[in-house]
């Protein structure tokens, strides 16, 4: 046994080994994602007047016509976001990298967590509901909002399985039915972290962002 046990010493350390890069490259994707995210989140936020009965795409319009010195980049005196694609698809990553080189240096903080903690505490609910940027606070260690008004209503599934890019549509302000809600606050209690079979199957105490990426064949459309 304890020659097997040598003998099975390196490959053990291997797996070890390669179960700890996983961990890392998971952490560092879902945070690197949820960056982006969060900056065009927060453009929506900060220059698109975002409104309930509207498309967040109308918001994004705004932003695009904004004359806030803070969109001028530093190679003309104008707001060029719009050659910079759209938040709605895989261009996000892009516009993101606009807002963090135009008006991140603008906003109160010494760094990304206190840069994003007030916008994110400021935003409307519905909106933070809707684009699924409570997991983008969780993955940033933001404050925590009380979503206890908000989160009676259904939002898409397939809004989180586009995260990061932001979804276009309207907030349809749908409530979910008392059975529906129950079984949501049964799950929240017991720490399951998404709304079906996966997370069942999976298993509870998982966050949202840690089951698509950990699983991602679970989350195809």
């Amino acid at each position: 046994m304890a020659r097997l046990e040598r003998l099975a010493a390196p490959l053990l350390e291997q797996i070890s080994l390669a179960g700890e890069q996983l961990e890392h490259e998971i952490g560092a994707r879902i945070y690197g994602d949820a960056l982006i995210h969060a900056a065009n989140f927060s453009l929506i936020v900060l220059f698109g007047d975002p409104q309930i009965d509207e498309p967040v795409s109308i918001a994004w319009e705004r932003c695009c016509k904004s004359d806030s010195p803070m969109l001028f980049n530093k190679f003309s005196n104008a707001n060029r976001l719009k050659d910079f694609g759209s938040p709605f698809d895989h261009r996000a990553r892009w516009c993101a990298q606009y807002f963090r080189e135009c008006a991140m240096p603008h906003l109160p903080g010494a760094d990304d967590k206190e840069k994003f903690a007030p916008i994110f505490a400021g935003a409307p609910l519905w909106l933070l509901w809707f684009s699924w940027a409570d997991a983008t606070m969780a993955a940033l260690d933001l404050p925590p909002r009380d979503r206890s008004d908000i989160c009676k209503f259904l939002r898409s599934k397939d809004n989180f399985f586009g995260w990061p890019a932001l979804p276009s549509g309207k907030f349809e302000n749908i409530q979910m039915s008392d059975i529906e809600i129950a079984e949501h606050v049964r799950k929240v209690e017991e720490g399951y972290a998404l709304w079906d079979e996966p997370a069942d199957e999976i298993g509870p105490r998982r966050g949202l962002l840690e089951l698509k990426y950990r699983y991602p064949e679970r989350f195809v459309k």
